[in-house]
């Protein structure tokens, strides 16, 4: 069994109307990335901020996005994550499309 040694730190979130962001933080224990084929943020609850002690400094818990090249059995390997809006949702700004970039690096 392997040990992880780090999760990837959200770095930041403007997703301004999710009750887990302060101050462009998020401060959820930890965030899943992935919906079908979208790097979408499915930890993002929209409404008001929510009720929480100390502010904590959230981390990718886990990444249904195979195709993504910081990717490695479901964990994501980014120094770390930036989440915002794309097509109204929040979604990982992070994400790297694995096909996309051998597909640019075949073209070099």
């Amino acid at each position: 069994m392997k040990t992880i040694r780090f999760m990837s730190a959200v770095r930041s979130c403007t997703v301004t109307g999710c009750a887990f962001n302060r101050a462009l933080d998020c401060t959820a224990n930890g965030v899943t990335i992935g919906e079908a084929a979208h790097p979408r943020c499915l930890s993002s609850v929209a409404g008001a901020q929510a009720s929480r002690g100390e502010c904590i400094k959230a981390g990718v818990g886990a990444c249904k996005m195979n195709g993504c090249t910081h990717n490695r059995q479901l964990c994501c390997e980014a120094r770390g994550v930036n989440v915002g809006i794309r097509d109204g949702r929040a979604t990982c700004m992070t994400y790297r499309d694995v096909a996309l970039r051998k597909a640019r690096a075949a073209m070099l």
